[in-house]
């Protein structure tokens, strides 16, 4: 159980910090510039969203 909410504090961190570049990217350059990044944001929260340690029980 540790480790699942180890591995889910430092998923939900790695999220912040891409979502946070891609916003960074967008205000300074475009939203263009920026395509790369909500692209990997995006892959990086679906890979959370079907994780199947993460299914309920119920």
């Amino acid at each position: 159980m540790q480790e699942l909410i180890a591995r889910s504090r430092s998923d939900f961190a790695q999220a912040s910090l891409l979502l946070l570049e891609t916003a960074w990217l967008i205000d300074r350059h475009s939203a263009k510039v920026a395509t790369a990044g909500a692209a990997t944001f995006t892959a990086v929260i679906s890979a959370r969203a079907t994780d199947p340690r993460l299914a309920s029980n119920s």
